[in-house]
């Protein structure tokens, strides 16, 4: 969307497909220096929440497992803090105004601050 500043994709870590996700997220963390992530799932609970997650992660559509990633994002990031935004929206909904306007100036902020962010869904 806006490159070196701002990715879009999908969700970092998924089962099955973990290997994949792995390798994904090491890519984001390695190569685009990615140092803040937000997801706008309703259905996961927030990274820094551990607790929350059940041992086998989120069931999803069909038969995939939305899986925590903040700890091993952060086992990527040598040293390097990491910001972990919850943001969620309902599927097939328009989310309001106010709610969008927040967000796009956080982002906003974050971006003019070096920061470089992994938006998913």
């Amino acid at each position: 969307v806006a490159p070196g500043h701002l990715m879009v994709g999908r969700y970092p870590l998924t089962k099955p497909g973990e290997a994949e996700g792995r390798l994904h997220l090491r890519k984001l963390m390695m190569e685009a220096q990615i140092s803040t992530f937000v997801c706008l799932q309703s259905e996961v609970p927030p990274q820094t929440e551990v607790a929350k997650w059940p041992g086998g992660g989120i069931k999803g559509n069909s038969r995939r497992h939305f899986l925590p990633y903040a700890r091993l994002a952060q086992q990527f990031a040598g040293g390097k803090q990491l910001h972990f935004l919850h943001e969620p929206l309902e599927d097939l909904t328009a989310p309001g105004r106010n709610s969008v306007e927040a967000l796009t100036e956080d982002l906003e902020l974050r971006v003019r601050g070096g920061e470089k962010v992994y938006l998913h869904c």
